[in-house]
């Protein structure tokens, strides 16, 4: 078994700067599980404890069934990627994949046989005799994952490991690096800033911020079903919008309110779960741009979700567009078909989708709707 367990782990800086707040959290044998969050938020922190380059403030860490606290990094039988590649410059890309197991004194034809392997993996056979200057972004990216492989550690920890290539290499590695996980089948943890990566890589997404995990799920956990306003708001492109005003109830029905002229009905489903909330109390409506709507296209929303709002900028993708618009002050975005025949400077009329809107609490964030919309979508 390679599963890794944090339990209470913390990570405390001189002058008290708390990069980790305690944090539990366990991975399990074979998971690809994606740290993500801002610059800050504690993620290469946690990943260099699991490694052992940082020491562990208060609680502890397993890989396996072994407490590693105490395990200096050579030792945790794990192998680490990084932003850069480190690879030796005056090496070929034999000896660079082949080093480690040199330095542990494996035999030499048991070092050619995993060299190889790991070589054909990566589809980087033809590269054997090549040093680092000779090679690509994405040619010495695999050789640093080569590197890695050849060790068979029982876990890979990756550090933004794609985040020095193009974007156009970026998405080829990351299909890399997903069908290596599938092939190897070994337990891997990664860190990225980019939600992207974090969506389309990980079994599981952990979210942080702030030294803490807001939130722990399957991506599509995550992006339908967020628990606080910050993981709305990170997780999605572009990402989600939001509107500041109050309860209303009329004829039994719960109505979001905001200025004169928006007033959206909520769920029926949501009644409940806002009952804690007294008449005109104060929420932030949320709602993905994929959900704001043209209602002509939409018959069957109902008109009580409806609004008008003014086209500012146009931005067209392909196959759909980006437009961001102006109603009662605020500016929010709605993704539309590239096809649909809007001119800036025009007032139109859009919907929410009644079965994905959130409503969060404006003091903590907490999504007050999310068990209530779990258990409706989910039947």
């Amino acid at each position: 078994m390679a599963e890794v367990i944090l339990d209470k782990v913390r990570k405390v800086f001189p002058g008290n700067v708390v990069a980790v707040a305690e944090t539990s959290l366990k991975i399990e044998d074979q998971e690809f599980v994606v740290l993500v969050g801002p610059s800050g938020c504690g993620k290469t922190t946690t990943l260099r404890m699991i490694a052992g380059l940082e020491e562990i403030t208060d609680g502890t860490i397993s890989i396996g069934d072994k407490v590693v606290n105490d395990i200096p990094p050579k030792d945790r039988d794990i192998a680490m990627v990084f932003q850069n590649y480190a690879l030796y410059p005056h090496k070929t890309v034999f000896q660079n994949m082949a080093f480690a197991l040199q330095l542990r004194r494996f035999p030499k034809a048991e070092i050619k046989q995993r060299v190889h392997e790991a070589a054909k993996i990566l589809g980087i056979e033809e590269l054997m005799e090549r040093r680092p200057s000779a090679l690509s972004g994405g040619q010495r990216q695999r050789v640093a994952v080569g590197r890695a492989i050849v060790r068979q550690p029982k876990v890979f920890l990756f550090d933004e490991p794609l985040s020095n290539l193009d974007a156009k290499m970026r998405v080829e590695m990351r299909a890399e690096l997903k069908r290596l996980h599938q092939r190897l089948k070994t337990t891997m943890v990664y860190v990225t800033h980019d939600q992207v990566e974090a969506m389309t890589l990980g079994d599981r997404v952990v979210i942080m911020e702030g030294g803490y995990i807001k939130q722990v799920g399957t991506p599509l956990e995550v992006y339908d079903f967020p628990e606080n306003k910050f993981v709305a708001g990170f997780i999605g492109t572009p990402p989600m919008n939001f509107f500041s005003g109050n309860l209303q109830s009329q004829q039994g029905s719960l109505y979001f309110r905001k200025g004169s002229s928006m007033l959206i009905k909520l769920p029926d489903h949501y009644k409940q779960a806002m009952e804690s909330k007294g008449p005109d109390a104060a929420v932030i409506l949320g709602v993905r741009p994929e959900n704001v709507l043209e209602p002509e296209k939409r018959p069957d929303l109902a008109k009580d979700t409806t609004f008008k709002a003014r086209i500012d900028v146009i931005e067209p993708l392909g196959a759909e567009m980006i437009l961001y618009l102006t109603a009662e002050n605020s500016i929010f975005l709605a993704r539309v078909d590239a096809h649909c025949r809007a001119q800036v400077g025009e007032v139109l009329s859009f919907a929410m989708h009644p079965d994905h809107m959130h409503v969060f609490d404006p003091n903590n964030g907490k999504n007050l709707t999310v068990a209530a919309a779990q258990k409706y979508l989910r039947g």
